[in-house]
């Protein structure tokens, strides 16, 4: 490898990827024709799902925020069921999404985190489902962490992301596509395909953080552009929802909008999401317009949970659903009654991101009825009909219901997955194994939230390619944190930016610190072998740092750029099929570019060695 780092850990320039975005997006504008004629009739409903990340259940008009403006959403909360207490399980797009498609709890269906866990293949899915009973289905999918490699593909005839000819999804300098260009897609979509029964669910990234609303809505809501998100979310829906009255199918259409989960905006100390589990980051809205006669605007107090969406619509649609699921069918509510459930069953909430992301402890939550528990290093109730902002802890005051619903919180359950042939990869190359692990006791979330928003900033803004602020960023959070996971990673890669030789051992230093605190990163590896290369000017043996790529992806099968690191030092080895083989595995996990791969590195040479390159042509007609 050259001497000296480029500006990200997986690359160096992005002009051609700039390139195929632009040829993306200019492709999105064509729209065929229209054909006349009217939808056939059919006597089960079609199914539009919107799901909108980042959306409080209290930042909607029809729930009584004053400042919104959202017609579009309002009008159809005037004739749907509105769930006036919908929890999401996780305050996380992936985890969250994938228990609304699944009807499975995160502990289930194994999605834990943002954009490093998928779903297995063996989940069964709403879109299968409804796939198998004949509905053409289709899903635009906004952002990055809905890329195909995550799993939510499943049973979607069209997946109409337009991430694929962007190299390293995980590293884009563009997380999402904004909501006209969503919706955009979704009408491409309908014109062919609104005369049978379909399926499609329509995803917006906005108003995930950082809030950047378009004009005329940056300049409307200079002072509250999250407002400003959502009101530009709105805009563009109500574009989908003409349509629909255009086609002449508004009637026979089960129309579904569900926030992913909400947003703190300062409650509790949070500014974003993930970190806690308050009813500011867990309440979303929910509302449920059936087909054929409107419920007029009919609230629905009893609390119910995302995984609640799946049986609901299979129910609605006459399809069976899959045994053991954790949610429950609502679809009483959608005609009138009651749903039928239990208003006191535990619903349950969780995240993993305290611990994956920083290192500090997971938290879950159990709510029935009026209480919330949290469990934690100090653990609390909450009565959230007396104390709906979640201020007061009173679990000593009611310790009978803190002891049942903490029963309940314990079903969840956070394990590291196993891995038997990490031990012998890491001892070999010499790292100790297991990781040490942070010592003392588990950090509490709660006491370090000013930690976690200055994280989260600094990992959006590394994403963003915006190096001299993330670095900023990360060094207050290492002085309030030294053990912070996300910032020993980042940080330690981002002060190797330019220097060579010796001048990259503070870097190498940090990532080895890592290592014995949190070993079981992939990542790490990953990082650790493009530094060797950089200090020894590229003489450290090809084999190891092959082997580091290769622990990088045994720990992360999803990390397309350790994948493809191994298949240059495989193919330079000779080895052609198997670097082939490689190269296949991390083209399904993301990546698409082969025009600069590592620019900066002795990757550009190797690139042009003949045996390698005859491979890029045969992997890309797989």
């Amino acid at each position: 490898m050259a001497a000296s780092i480029g500006i990200s850990p997986r690359g160096g320039n992005r002009l051609a990827s700039w390139l195929l975005l632009a040829a993306a997006l200019a492709g999105l504008t064509a729209c065929p024709g229209r054909q006349g004629g009217e939808p056939a009739a059919s006597k089960r409903p079609s199914i539009l799902l919107v799901t909108v990340d980042s959306l409080r259940a209290d930042r909607v008009g029809f729930a009584g925020h004053a400042q919104a403006r959202t017609p579009n959403l309002d009008a159809l909360a005037a004739r749907s069921a509105r769930f006036t207490t919908a929890l999401a399980p996780a305050p996380l797009t992936t985890p969250s999404l994938a228990s609304l498609h699944t009807g499975m709890l995160p502990s289930r269906h194994g999605v834990r985190l943002d954009d490093r866990h998928a779903l297995s293949s063996e989940a069964a899915t709403l879109a299968e489902a409804l796939q198998s009973a004949g509905y053409k289905t289709a899903a635009i999918a906004s952002t990055l962490s809905l890329h195909p490699k995550f799993g939510l593909a499943q049973g979607f005839g069209d997946y109409l992301e337009s991430f694929a000819e962007i190299p390293r999804p995980r590293e884009a300098p563009i997380q999402h596509f904004a909501a006209a260009r969503v919706v955009a897609r979704a009408l491409e979509w309908l014109e062919g395909s609104y005369r049978g029964d379909f399926f499609l669910w329509v995803n917006f990234h906005d108003p995930h953080y950082f809030y950047a609303p378009p004009s005329p809505f940056d300049k409307e809501f200079a002072d509250r552009p999250y407002d400003g998100e959502i009101a530009y979310v709105d805009q563009e829906l109500g574009k989908l929802f003409a349509r629909l009255r255009e086609y002449g199918i508004d009637d026979r259409t089960l129309v579904v909008v569900a926030g992913s989960h909400g947003e703190g905006l300062g409650e509790h100390g949070e500014l974003y999401h993930g970190t806690l589990l308050f009813e500011s980051t867990l309440r979303v809205p929910l509302v449920m317009k059936p087909a054929g006669a409107a419920v007029q605007g009919r609230d629905v107090p009893t609390p119910v949970s995302l995984v609640d969406v799946m049986p609901t619509l299979l129910e609605a649609a006459g399809v069976d659903a899959p045994a053991s699921l954790d949610g429950r069918s609502l679809a009483a509510a959608l005609s009138g009654g009651p749903p039928d459930v239990d208003p006191e069953r535990p619903l349950l909430a969780e995240t993993a991101l305290p611990s994956e992301h920083f290192g500090w402890a997971p938290l879950a939550a159990a709510r029935s009825g009026r209480w919330k528990y949290i469990a934690a290093p100090a653990p609390r109730l909450h009565d959230l009909e007396s104390d709906p902002s979640e201020e007061r802890d009173v679990a000593a005051e009611h310790p009978e219901v803190a002891a049942r619903l903490a029963r309940e919180a314990a079903r969840i359950t956070f394990q590291a997955p196993a891995c038997s042939s990490c031990a012998e990869q890491a001892q070999a190359l010499g790292f100790p194994w297991p990781p040490a692990g942070r010592r003392g006791p588990p950090v509490d979330p709660h006491d370090r939230i000013d930690v976690a928003n200055d994280a989260l900033r600094a990992h959006r803004t590394f994403q963003r390619k915006q190096a001299e602020p993330a670095m900023l960023l990360y060094r207050e959070v290492l002085a309030r944190d030294p053990d912070n996971r996300v910032a020993l990673l980042e940080h330690g890669w981002l002060t190797a930016l330019g220097k060579q030789g010796e001048g990259l051992r503070p870097s190498l230093d940090m990532l080895l610190k890592a290592q014995r605190l949190y070993g079981q990163e992939g990542e790490i590896y990953h990082l650790i072998g493009h530094l060797e290369e950089a200090m020894t000017a590229g003489k450290v043996e090809r084999s190891r740092t092959t082997a580091l790529y290769r622990l990088a992806f045994t720990l992360d099968p999803l990390n397309e750029e350790a994948l493809y690191d191994a298949a240059c030092g495989v193919a330079v080895a000779g080895r052609a099929q198997e670097a082939l083989d490689l190269l296949a595995r991390s083209i399904g996990a993301g990546f698409r570019d082969f025009r600069h791969m590592h620019a900066d590195s002795d990757l550009a040479s190797i690139r042009g060695e003949a045996r390698f390159a005859q491979l890029v042509p045969a992997v890309q007609e797989r």
